[in-house]
């Protein structure tokens, strides 16, 4: 009897486990893949507007942003393409690779707000203005018209990383952009329209040695808690910064 009891204990045993295992690889398959970029040129930058109900991508496409539209969630197909700003029409912005996107929701649900960064040295933040499909919520067709509210060129290198910090989910104007040039952060913002830059944050040392100079390079970034930058560099270390939003904003 124990012999009988230990097998169908056994048998019910590997059922489970089959099953468990079975469920869990199932749940971590690829749900869908489509071509971004119909050269199959590198994406380099990925960002979501929750408001909009879009995703938008980046890379080595000349300056070239994209905007996808997210099917139904029961749908394993490829994301609807909405529009591609590129340097053939009014809506683009960079004429080089983009590296970096970054986003932040406006204070109405009919906007929201793109940073990008790229090789052309520059940084610049787009107003984007959607209809919302009333059916699904989401973006319509054909909806989104493009604004450029900030632009921050003449950067000492490539924009490698961009970062936007709101301040106030009430005023749109409340809110710094964070874009990395070389061994810099750039810390600027936008009032009507006119660029402000409010402060620059060296990673330093420097060096006349180009090769040393280089190693203080600033790759990446992040805020932590609203009141620390945290900068990754080429040479392996990580530099903290001290935030003074109101202090940069007030000079």
């Amino acid at each position: 009897i124990i012999r009988k009891n230990q097998k169908r204990n056994v048998a019910w045993l590997l059922i489970v486990l089959f099953h468990h295992y079975h469920f869990a690889a199932s749940a971590w398959k690829l749900h869908t893949s489509w071509a971004a970029n119909p050269n199959q040129k590198s994406v380099l930058a990925i960002t979501s507007l929750p408001q909009a109900g879009i995703l938008a991508t980046a890379g080595h496409e000349g300056g070239t942003i994209r905007f996808w539209k997210q099917p139904s969630r029961h749908e394993c197909r490829p994301w609807n393409l909405l529009v591609a700003t590129s340097n053939d029409d009014d809506n683009a912005v960079h004429t080089k690779s983009i590296f970096a996107l970054d986003s932040h929701e406006g204070t109405k649900n009919d906007h929201c707000y793109i940073l990008s960064g790229s090789l052309d040295r520059s940084a610049i933040v787009q107003q984007i203005l959607f209809n919302h499909d009333e059916q699904n919520d989401n973006a319509a067709n054909d909806s989104l018209k493009f604004e450029t509210v900030a632009t921050l060129p003449e950067h000492t290198g490539w924009v490698r990383d961009v970062c936007t910090v709101k301040m106030s989910h009430n005023d749109d104007n409340c809110c710094c952009y964070l874009s990395i040039g070389c061994n810099l952060i750039n810390v600027f913002t936008a009032i009507s329209k006119t660029t402000l830059r409010l402060a620059r944050l060296d990673a330093g040392p420097s060096s006349s040695d180009e090769e040393s100079f280089r190693r203080h390079d600033i790759l990446c970034m992040a805020v932590v808690a609203d009141d620390m930058i945290v900068a990754g560099l080429v040479d392996g270390t990580l530099r903290a910064f001290a935030t003074k939003w109101e202090k940069w904003k007030a000079n």
